[in-house]
């Protein structure tokens, strides 16, 4: 597997270099939650902060 352009997480996840930045952005401002469609990043992001799809925010305000 090519992991060039990848950043290893817990061994077996992995984040793109985007989402990397997101996480990193996000850990450091310290949201009450993280809002995004991408289920695998949301599943990497969920194990640092808070993490939901929009239908699960706004189905619960």
């Amino acid at each position: 597997m090519e992991k060039s352009n990848k950043i290893l997480i817990f061994d077996t996840e992995l984040l793109d270099p985007f989402d990397a930045i997101l996480l990193a952005i996000a850990i450091s401002s310290k949201p009450h939650l993280l809002i995004s469609r991408d289920k695998s990043f949301l599943k990497i992001a969920s194990n640092y902060i808070p993490s939901s799809i929009p239908e699960d925010f706004t189905s619960t305000s």
